[in-house]
């Protein structure tokens, strides 16, 4: 073939050739991203509406259906569901994995426009949320305080958050503690009722005072001024001052009728680490960001601001996404050179020539670093998928050079020159070994073609596969024979004179061919029975198939449990509170200190709604969840501390008033590619509620009493109690009043 023949002739540009994608790849590798998955973006939009104080039912009447009316009609749309809850709605519009989410938001925000005029006027916005996995925190942190805690979220914004936010790759850093800092004013109502005041003219007062007026401007002199009057409220002594009304000549202010003290918001959600009070501080990256990158840098500054905190506060990691990414990557890559060192090994055993083995030794990093480089123009990140194609293609990379060194290697026996042998050698079986190659390659093209998540993960593996086997073809074709001319330009092969290592396994190596041919002899003979035997073992192998589990992903020791329990509806977020302590000291007990890290509570509601886009949350949900050290230092996996776990709850259900928990042990990140859901989920659709209860209720029967079956649980829950005033019109009427009032 003209190109082995050039590289012969040309050996320096050949060898320069090499080097300069050597250093290419030296260069592109400490730039590539690294990553525990390929970049994905997640094919679900959410439409998030907030109607404050409005019952699921009012909820779905007048906000969730009005927009899936109009909602329906977005391109590309696979299915659409949505959950109506206590002020809250939530439409999660799901599409083919691949589909342009850019194109199709704008979709969504034109019909949600569309949509207004027929939705109530006192909800908040709509918001349109697409599931960028970039959004999700990549770090976590728990916060404990003592002396400092009703002063926590001011320290840690000061402190932590705002220079957080400065780091380059942070997309956001948040902080969640249960107390908000608000000015509550306590009105005294026997004497509101004898100034003849209502808490409404009390507010509408504060409004009008706490703000600040523009005036226009004012000419004086060579300059204008702007006028401003300056009336927000800078603490909370001018507000009692306030005057709400004059009375005979006298005025009275707000100090008159109440008090007004510095506070906090009614507490809505609490938050515990290791059993104290705490906060969450919370760390998203960019979405083109590195991850192992960013989360060391953050690690660092905060144990840098650390030394500014006072001293009674604590910051415990509680998630790490880094060190997922770190620990399967650092395992790919030891499992990527030991194979590459056996592949270089076994190669050595079986042509026994050192100087050989070396030629076809340097197929490998040069193959490899061909993938890096197209890698990182490709925009591709170092993952556990690319990993895997590098590591199935190792040892396919010496298979093309083997084939030319020993054609070369037999020509040389012949007794031609090196640069003759090379040429003639590589040139015989090129065209065979591009034909083998090929077809390899062609069992690998299929799968840039698939679709939905199996082409988000694959084709970066298949991509890789495909560039390491042809690399190692175009070095087979033009290094292989230029070095092999070169390093065996001295080398004696009619006479030359082995060791006692070579005598030695050519014994072995002829004992294991002639028992070869034995067996084949005996197969020739005894045809039928190996066309028997083989048909067998195909049969036998395909009955096996359906005692074979099958799963997306492996499920992995990710050193952490979570876990939700619900309580009856319409039980406050205090009795929430009370029940996770109790599940809090039953993970403290069943985990010794040398086992766990942290353990963390949470209950509630967040103040935006923005917890219900990604799970459930409300005064009877309660959130646990221990964070364990890595597996190489505990005797238990995961698996067996959940199930210890459901051993020591279970008995206790009854008492604590839990109608219903789950514990989760796996990746939280692969649930939401596989769209969020359970491994096993039954869908039933009816207009009659009660119906699909009790339909639900039956099949949650089978549920448990089929073996292996953890976590049952039913989605739709009660209605929340609710107390009703039912206004009589007429009296209310003759006393100037209506039910609005």
């Amino acid at each position: 073939m003209k190109i082995s023949e050039y590289s012969v002739k040309n050996p320096v540009t050949t060898l320069m050739a090499f080097l300069a994608v050597l250093m290419v790849g030296i260069v592109c590798i400490w730039q590539l991203p690294v990553d525990l998955f390929p970049e994905m973006e997640l094919p679900v939009i959410t439409v998030m509406t907030q109607y404050e104080g409005a019952a699921p039912q009012d909820v779905e009447e007048k906000v969730t259906k009005t927009l899936e009316r109009f909602l329906s009609t977005v391109p590309d749309l696979k299915h659409i569901t949505s959950r109506s809850k206590e002020g809250i709605s939530i439409i999660s519009l799901s599409f083919e994995w691949g589909t342009n989410l850019d194109a199709r938001s704008n979709d969504v925000r034109d019909s949600v426009g569309m949509s207004k005029i027929f939705l109530p006027e006192d909800i908040d916005e709509p918001r349109v949320l697409k599931m960028d996995v970039s959004r999700f925190p990549i770090m976590v942190f728990g916060v404990t305080a003592r002396e400092s805690y009703p002063r926590l979220e001011e320290i840690l914004d000061d402190e932590i958050i705002d220079p957080i936010k400065r780091l380059p790759g942070v997309g956001s850093a948040a902080v969640m503690t249960p107390l908000h800092r608000q000015v509550n004013v306590d009105l005294d109502r026997e004497r509101l009722a004898a100034y003849n005041l209502t808490p409404l003219d009390i507010a509408r007062s504060i409004v009008r005072e706490n703000e600040d007026t523009p005036a226009g401007n004012i000419k004086m002199g060579l300059t204008d001024y702007l006028v401003r009057v300056p009336g927000q409220f800078k603490d909370v002594a001018p507000m009692r001052e306030i005057v709400l009304a004059s009375r005979n000549g006298s005025i009275i202010r707000l100090s008159d009728v109440g008090t007004v003290e510095d506070g906090f918001e009614e507490i809505t959600r609490f938050i515990a680490i290791d059993g104290n009070p705490g906060g969450v501080i919370m760390v998203q990256k960019q979405s083109d960001a590195n991850t192992v990158q960013v989360a060391r840098l953050v690690r660092k500054r905060i144990d840098e601001y650390k030394k500014r905190l006072p001293e009674d506060i604590r910051i415990i990691p509680l998630m790490d996404s880094s060190e997922d990414i770190i620990r399967s990557i650092k395992d790919l890559w030891d499992n990527l050179l030991v194979g590459g060192i056996l592949t270089i090994l076994v190669v050595w055993i079986f042509l026994r020539r050192f100087r050989a083995t070396i030629i076809i030794s340097l197929t490998i990093p040069f193959s490899l670093i061909l993938a890096v480089v197209m890698m990182f123009f490709l925009g591709y990140t170092i993952n556990m998928m690319s990993l895997f194609g590098m590591i199935i293609a190792v040892g396919m990379i010496v298979d093309n050079a083997i084939v030319i060194l020993e054609n070369i290697t037999r020509h040389r026996e012949e007794g031609q020159r090196p640069r003759e042998g090379a040429i003639f050698g590589a040139s015989e079986v090129g065209m065979a070994i591009t034909a083998s190659t090929l077809t390899t390659v062609c069992i690998f093209f299929p799968i840039l073609f698939v679709k939905g998540v199996i082409r988000i993960f694959f084709t970066q593996f298949a991509v890789i596969v495909i560039i390491v086997i042809m690399g190692s073809l175009f070095s087979a074709l033009t290094l292989t024979p230029m070095l092999s001319s070169v390093i065996f330009k001295n080398v004696k092969f009619r006479s030359a004179k082995h060791g006692k290592l070579y005598s030695f396994s050519e014994k072995g190596f002829q004992s294991l061919s002639d028992f070869y041919g034995s067996i084949l002899m005996w197969a020739l003979y005894h045809r039928k029975t190996i066309i028997f035997l083989s048909l067998f073992f195909f049969a036998g192998s395909l009955l096996l198939v359906p005692f074979l589990g099958t799963e997306f992903m492996p499920e992995q020791d990710q050193a952490g449990i979570q876990g939700t329990l619900y309580l009856p509806v319409g039980a406050r977020v205090e009795e929430t509170s009370r029940v996770l302590k109790e599940i809090e000291k039953i993970l403290m007990r069943e985990l010794t200190e040398k086992e766990r890290v942290a353990v963390f509570t949470r209950c509630g509601t967040s103040r935006e709604g923005m917890g219900s886009v990604f799970g459930d949350e409300g005064m009877h949900i309660g959130a646990f969840g221990v964070k364990l050290v890595p597996r190489v230092e505990r005797s238990r996996d995961v698996k067996e501390i959940a199930a210890e776990l459901r051993k020591r709850i279970d008995p206790l259900r009854g008492e604590l008033g839990i109608e219903k928990y789950m514990l989760e042990s796996g990746d939280p990140m692969a649930g939401l590619i596989l769209g969020g859901e359970k491994p096993l989920t039954v869908n039933i659709i009816g207009d009659d509620l009660d119906e699909t209860d009790r339909i639900a209720a039956r099949i949650s029967e089978i549920a448990k009493n089929t073996p292996g079956t953890v976590d049952i649980t039913i989605s739709r829950q009660r209605g929340r109690p609710e107390l009703w005033v039912n206004v009589n019109r007429a009296k209310a009427s003759a006393s100037g009043l209506n039910v609005s009032d």
